[in-house]
């Protein structure tokens, strides 16, 4: 179960591929979507991974639209994740982590890394780091670099400042 807040302070709420509103207040939930693999939100979009027999698509919502009536498909003949998560950033760039894989989403999936553990996006500075392969990976959009930067010189000092030694 995940909880996503949008621009306008909706809360969704995705539970076992099932995508909700919550109303806290009232304390009701109301269904808006179902097979959905992962959601993030954006300013006033919501963008889903949503599956579709054998493949999944990714959709984009407005704030307040139907997903039957008002979804954009922005890509469609993807592969069904098992585990997969979305992130926006400031300037719309999506990316994909599927299945411990790292994608960049344009007119295909680009692939930018394998065996990904963990992300973290700061929306603040645009910049994303990840662990995977044993390495700390950074990338600034900022500086719309065309490869993640390897921080390998800081691993050390990293692992040294986690597991001080006695």
């Amino acid at each position: 179960s995940s909880l996503h807040f949008s621009d306008n302070n909706t809360l969704y709420s995705l539970d076992n591929g099932t995508l909700y509103t919550i109303n806290w207040k009232k304390q009701t939930k109301t269904t808006i979507a179902e097979n959905i693999l992962s959601v993030t939100t954006k300013d006033d979009s919501l963008y889903l991974l949503k599956k579709q027999n054998d493949k999944s698509e990714l959709l984009n919502i407005p704030r307040g639209g139907d997903i039957a009536k008002d979804a954009q498909i922005l890509l469609n003949d993807l592969p069904v994740f098992t585990k997969s998560e979305l992130l926006v950033t400031r300037s719309k760039e999506i990316f994909l982590l599927g299945d411990g894989s790292i994608y960049k989403v344009n007119d295909k999936l680009h692939k930018l890394t394998d065996n990904a553990i963990a992300w973290q996006y700061n929306d603040h500075d645009s910049s994303l780091l990840f662990i995977g392969n044993s390495e700390i990976n950074y990338f600034d959009f900022n500086f719309n670099l065309p490869d993640c930067l390897d921080l390998r010189a800081y691993i050390h000092s990293i692992y040294a400042w986690l597991n001080p030694k006695k």
